[in-house]
């Protein structure tokens, strides 16, 4: 309990160097506002939320370059190694894409991951990236499209200030259609409670409890 004895006696929590040079606003919510010995002047979660770093925020990173008619978006990468619930292949249509162009349409490696994120593999980043992360799978709208493309079909989410981001995909069959469209119910009905195991004996649960 070394470690805890040390964290209780300090004032001020220590921050790297590198830290304490990003912003100025970031270090007072951290410093100020979380990091706080002292759990009576400790912030709640909920009060962080109106912290001015954190309402300054904005929606996800959103990259233009001349010549580009449509957003590139900065995809979180998928860091769950659990096998996935569903995998398969779809056809997408580029964002602002013309779904009459066969060009326009790229064929991705998809899967649902076990926390319920659509995913897929980027073979040009050799990374496996978060597509729609599951609160909003959760609430996005699925249509089937009459398109150029066959079996296509389009899940549309609300975003940050009530516009409506929208996704087109394309599967090889009409079976392979339905196939994703049930295994993406599925992520509403499945339990996404998946606690890591941490080994630790009664002393130190108890410490853990006691300690503030």
């Amino acid at each position: 309990f070394y470690f805890m004895e040390w964290l209780s006696t300090e004032k001020a929590m220590p921050l790297p160097e590198k830290v304490k040079r990003f912003d100025p606003q970031f270090i007072d919510l951290l410093q100020n506002w979380l990091l706080v010995a002292d759990a009576a002047k400790r912030k709640t979660l909920a009060e962080c939320l109106d912290h001015p770093y954190i309402k300054s925020a904005k929606g996800a990173a959103q990259v233009t370059e001349p010549g580009l008619t449509h957003r590139l978006r900065v995809r979180d990468v998928d860091v769950d190694k659990q096998p996935p619930m569903f995998e398969g292949t779809l056809w997408k249509l580029n964002t602002d894409g013309d779904p009459a162009l066969e060009k326009d349409w790229l064929r991705r490696d998809m899967y649902i991951a076990k926390n319920g994120s659509l995913a897929y593999f980027s073979k040009k980043e050799d990374k496996r990236l978060v597509l729609i992360s599951r609160p909003k799978l959760l609430k996005a709208k699925i249509t089937n499209m009459d398109s150029p493309k066959p079996f296509a079909f389009k899940l549309e989410m609300m975003e940050e200030g009530g516009h409506f981001d929208s996704l087109t995909f394309a599967a090889d069959s009409a079976e392979s259609r339905q196939k994703w469209l049930d295994e993406i119910a599925e992520v509403a009905k499945a339990d996404w409670f998946d606690p890591k195991t941490v080994m630790m004996s009664d002393g130190f649960a108890k410490g853990l409890r006691e300690f503030k």
